[in-house]
């Protein structure tokens, strides 16, 4: 069994747009995009950390308009929500 969020089970949100990331900075996203990649400008991020996405929208088709979200486990979490 894979320790990795899975994409299927994973909760789908919009967004439109703001200077910070609207998930914790663990959180694993899987953008959307405003429109289609240029592959001018490289590759776009598939799946990332949130601290790891450029939230702030300019109007281009790299804006992300919606994303699906998986958070992660970590000690931390885990030992505060068995506390409650």
């Amino acid at each position: 069994m894979s320790d990795l969020p899975d994409f299927d089970s994973a909760v789908l949100k919009t967004w439109e747009g703001g200077d910070h990331s609207p998930e914790t900075d663990e959180a694993v996203i899987w953008p959307i995009y405003r429109g289609p990649s240029n592959p001018a400008f490289g590759e776009r991020i598939r799946c990332a950390r949130a601290s790891r996405l450029n939230w702030t929208h300019d109007g281009s088709d790299d804006d992300i308009v919606g994303y699906r979200v998986a958070l992660l486990d970590t000690p931390d979490e885990t030992r505060s929500s068995s506390l409650h």
